[in-house]
C-alpha cells in the first residue's frame, strides 16, 4: 500500500492578506466558500484552516489604521 502525502499547513496570515489583494471585499466570501468546499469533501482540517484565514481576512479588513496619528 501506498503512503498518503503529508500536507502542509497553510500560512493563514499570508492567506488572509493574499486574498485581500485578489479579491478586495469579496475576500472574506472566498475564505468561507473553500472551508465549506473543504468540509463537503470531508477535509475537516482544511476547512478549520479555512475558517482560521476567514477571521484573519476579517481582522484585517475591518481593523482600524495602526500607528502614530499624524
Amino acid at each position: 500500500m501506498g503512503r498518503i502525502p503529508s500536507r502542509k499547513p497553510i500560512d493563514v496570515q499570508r492567506s488572509a492578506w493574499l486574498l485581500i489583494r485578489k479579491y478586495g471585499d469579496d475576500g472574506l466570501n472566498v475564505a468561507y466558500l473553500r472551508s465549506r468546499y473543504c468540509q463537503e469533501r470531508d477535509a475537516p482540517l482544511a476547512a478549520a484552516e479555512w475558517r482560521l484565514v476567514a477571521r484573519k481576512v476579517m481582522e484585517f479588513h475591518f481593523a482600524g489604521p495602526h500607528g502614530p496619528h499624524h
